[in-house]
């Protein structure tokens, strides 16, 4: 019905109504469309179509029904007269209008029609929103948002939002990313709706942390409270802030949890570090540096070329900064994350796998700078000055110009670095650019899953290999398993052997024994009932190098050259052990009869894992 009539008629019969009123026995009884924050009656409107135009209504007796249908349908929006202020409860009409209004999606500001829509979004809609969260407010919560009834859109330009939402957040909680929400849901719902929530599209919310958080929002049952479009008249202020009030509370237990929890959750992320031959623990020049337009081709050395100088640490941390994790520094600052790290070789084509450090803290300016300023921070920064100095073709003097909040922007352990001792190539594709960025997954098997080892297949169809050409130079790469760190192992003696003497009183042990052993020097030394256990110490980054270089000093220590010293080996290193490792260790004691085992020392928790005596 009346299908005839565009928007400009509308708008028209509207203007029109300024130089003759509409008759006041025309004017709506309970509803009225709503256009620059004034009440017009639907059938006047129509009727006033009909008179301007000098045309006949074929529908004179037509009902204000399928008059506000037609206004509505053009994008008119319709309100009930009582209920037509922000401060007014949500009416049915309102609720219609907004779904009718928003399902025209894109939002034309130069159509009159268009923009008379944004206003009524924004002053009822939304208004509406913020009025009922702001009911909400006490001592308890906080409440944030803004009305924001529109947004970009790609091919479109803009385009109306399809729900409204202010968030209500508990006061003091750190993690302002998870949250309660009240507004009007989507459209294809058709309710009011308050609910917990999160910030999606936020960095810290990846896959991972938004599957986790969605999973237990459901089996918790905390999801939502819905208020159905045909039950709104059953509502006033009173009651749905009463109900509101009641699902915030009953749920504040479960969301701390959940906050808890989110937090608690560590994202994977992979970073390229710049090459460096000496295993990151000093620079080693522009050899295999990038050449591309950064820091590195323009100095010749890069801030993480002492990642893994683990001896250097305060309060028993390692602090770095690495060029990925600070762009994406204030987005991260408080959040723990694993990172994979990554390099390449000017002039190599391949990518290769470093190594893993665990539970990384993202450093703000203000621990940074704390760190710069401390009496170990400056004598770090004045020994990796001068190992600057020594190297030509260096700027040294960039080393200083960085200001001392970005000095730094990571954390770790030094038990939790890993270093992989495999040539490990990256999968093709895998990195689409190699540039000095985060890269996000969902977890460490996504990326480990897909490394590639460098490998030798015959190509003689079965014929006796022929050696190849030696080649005309032999070049250094890097090796970091291969560098002991003298902190960490004397930390992790330490405390063995205070674990030890607490737990074993009747035990006789000794440390660094050269009189054991025709002055070889083994670590530890425990002797009780009869047995005699060797400790061998490594604090390497590779769990397979410590292995590696303890297995032929323990075997060393207890055979040679005729002798069965000790009963039993334990090899003890601040890594966890590995499904690989246990395996290596039965095949070892099953194959050479040789009673060795591998344990990790837990330097947080004081104890050495799984050991039983």
């Amino acid at each position: 019905m009346f299908a005839e009539i565009t928007q400009e008629d509308v708008i028209a019969s509207i203007e029109s109504s300024k130089k003759k009123a509409f008759s006041p026995s025309r004017q709506g009884i309970f509803y009225s469309i709503w256009y620059d924050g004034v009440k017009y009656p639907a059938k006047e409107i129509i009727d006033r179509y009909y008179e301007l135009n000098n045309k006949i209504n074929p529908n004179p007796g037509f009902n204000t029904d399928a008059a506000q249908d037609r206004l509505l349908e053009l994008g008119f929006p319709v309100v009930q007269n009582n209920l037509s202020r922000e401060s007014d409860f949500f009416s049915q009409k309102d609720l219609i209008s907004f779904f009718k209004l928003i399902g025209r999606k894109k939002y034309d500001a130069s159509n009159p029609t268009d923009h008379n829509i944004g206003k009524y979004l924004n002053r009822i809609s939304w208004g509406k929103t913020q009025y009922w969260a702001n009911l909400l407010r006490d001592e308890r919560w906080d409440i944030e948002g803004r009305k924001q009834w529109n947004s970009q859109h790609k091919q479109l330009k803009q385009i109306y939002k399809e729900y409204t939402w202010f968030r209500i957040i508990p006061k003091n909680t750190k993690n302002r990313l998870v949250y309660f929400t009240v507004g009007i849901d989507r459209f294809w719902h058709k309710r009011l709706i308050l609910k917990i929530d999160i910030q999606r599209e936020n960095p810290f919310f990846n896959p991972e942390r938004q599957k986790y958080f969605d999973t237990t929002r459901i089996n918790l049952g905390i999801e939502h409270k819905m208020f159905e479009i045909n039950d709104i008249t059953n509502y006033d202020w009173k009651k749905i802030v009463g109900e509101s009030l009641a699902f915030i509370e009953g749920n504040i237990e479960h969301y701390h949890r959940t906050v808890s929890e989110i937090n608690n959750l560590k994202t994977i992320k992979a970073a390229r570090i710049c090459w460096n031959s000496y295993g990151w623990t000093e620079p080693s020049g522009r050899d295999g540096k990038s050449m591309s337009n950064s820091f590195e081709s323009r100095t010749g050395f890069a801030n993480d070329e002492w990642l893994f100088d683990l001896d250097s640490t305060l309060n028993g941390y390692c602090y770095a900064r690495i060029e990925p994790v600070n762009k994406s520094r204030n987005k991260l600052k408080g959040s723990q994350i694993d990172l994979m790290l990554f390099t390449q070789k000017q002039g190599d084509g391949n990518m290769r796998w470093v190594g893993k450090i665990s539970n990384v803290s993202v450093v703000n300016e203000e621990e940074s700078k704390r760190v710069y300023q401390s009496q170990e921070g400056r004598l770090w920064q004045e020994n990796r000055f001068d190992q600057l100095e020594k190297i030509d073709g260096v700027l040294s003097s960039e080393y200083f110009r960085m200001a001392e909040g970005d000095f730094y922007n990571i954390r770790f352990r030094p038990e939790n670095v890993e270093v992989f001792e495999d040539n490990l190539l990256v999968a093709d594709g895998l990195f689409k650019l190699q540039r000095y960025i985060l890269y996000d997954f969902d977890s460490e098997g996504e990326m480990l899953a897909q490394k590639q080892e460098e490998s030798f297949e015959p190509s003689n169809n079965g014929q006796p290999a022929v050696p190849p050409s030696p080649p005309k130079k032999i070049k250094k790469t890097f090796t970091a398993g291969t560098i002991e760190y003298d902190n960490t192992h004397k930390e992790i003696q330490n405390a063995l052997i205070i674990y030890l003497t607490r737990n074993y009183p009747q035990a006789k042990i000794t440390s660094e024994n050269s009189r054991e052993i025709n002055n070889r020097k083994v670590d530890l030394v425990m002797k009780q009932d009869g047995r005699k256990i060797y400790f061998e110490v490594k604090s390497y980054p590779s769990l397979r190098a410590s292995i590696r270089v303890a297995l032929g000093q323990l075997i060393e220590y207890c055979f040679f050259c005729d002798s069965s010293r000790a009963t039993e080996l334990v090899i003890v290193s601040h890594i966890k052990t590995t499904g690989n490792v246990e395996k290596f260790m039965a095949h070892l004691r099953k194959t050479l009869r040789l009673n060795i085992h591998y344990h990790q020392f837990d330097l947080k928790a004081g104890e050495l894992k799984d050991w039983v005596f």
